[in-house]
């Protein structure tokens, strides 16, 4: 990463408060990793132990375990103690130097953080349950969130690509996002990667769809209508080739609708463009304004 965007990082992300972590997670356990829970009695009911090792690379076979996705320095799966599940993101930074001094806080560091203020602007996400963290100095050598399970629901986009099953038609799936994005202009946040598997459609109650992966968002002072284009384009680009055109023209268009902004038009005009010419890169989207 270039020095520029390191920068930017120092002068942003690095700047919340870690108060927002400690004020909501208030009982902590000391152990080769810190861990700060929103229950004391987190701790009896899920192995921290349990939690740890797996960051460690140690005990990753056990039964309770359900993984999602695996690598030496990315662990997300699911933990289930006592017929309760929770979503575990882990991290490691043992080979990258800016990672272990700053860059550690756009990982799990930033995915609580943004759920915790997410949750407080009433967005419709995963409750945060504890958060940890092994330093070693100034290192920070690994960090974890662990988070609400969202159970009976599916990413969009494993149904379009028909990896899974569901009762709801390709329109109907769309329909049930407008609100979420809604909600995200009208919390001013700036998601930054609305793409098909950052939501969670529940398969029976509505009031029950969930957006999660805030690991890179950005919450801005007001609503903004370039950024909340861009998002919705992230979106389609990924899904359109599922609808005809008349459907997407239709769908994008009611949503801008529904923003309550008066030049729609405008708002039209920066979608198209973020759709006609090259997609922006993360980094980038977190910079729009």
């Amino acid at each position: 990463m270039s020095i520029l965007k390191n920068l930017y990082l120092l002068n942003t992300v690095s700047k919340k408060p870690f108060s927002i972590i400690s004020d909501y997670l208030p009982y902590q356990v000391q152990k080769d990793t810190t861990f700060y829970l929103r229950d004391e009695a987190f701790s009896d009911n899920f192995s921290l132990d349990l939690i740890e090792n797996v960051l460690k690379e140690e005990n990753l076979e056990d039964p309770n375990i359900e993984f999602y996705r695996k690598s030496k320095s990315r662990k997300i799966y699911k933990y289930t103690s006592q017929g309760t599940s929770v979503a575990v993101k882990s991290f490691s930074f043992q080979k990258s130097t800016t990672k272990k001094l700053f860059r550690h806080k756009l990982y799990s560091l930033d995915e609580a953080l943004n759920l915790i203020l997410a949750r407080k602007k009433e967005l419709p996400v995963p409750d945060v349950f504890c958060f940890g963290q092994n330093k070693k100095g100034i290192f920070c050598l690994s960090n974890l969130v662990v988070s609400e399970h969202i159970d009976n629901s599916f990413h969009p986009n494993d149904v379009f690509w028909g990896r899974e099953k569901c009762h709801l038609s390709f329109e109907e799936i769309m329909n049930r996002l407008e609100p979420l994005f809604l909600k995200l202009y009208f919390s001013a946040c700036n998601h930054v990667d609305t793409h098909g598997h950052s939501f969670f459609i529940h398969n029976l109650d509505q009031t029950k769809d969930k957006i999660i992966d805030f690991q890179f968002a950005v919450f801005l002072k007001e609503p903004n209508i370039r950024v909340f284009a861009c998002q919705v384009s992230h979106l389609i680009r990924r899904v359109a080739e599922y609808f005809d055109k008349d459907f997407i023209d239709e769908w994008v268009y009611s949503l801008f609708k529904k923003t309550e902004n008066k030049d729609v038009s405008k708002l039209y005009n920066f979608y198209n463009n973020f759709m006609e010419n090259k997609e922006l890169g993360c980094f980038e989207r977190m910079c729009l304004s």
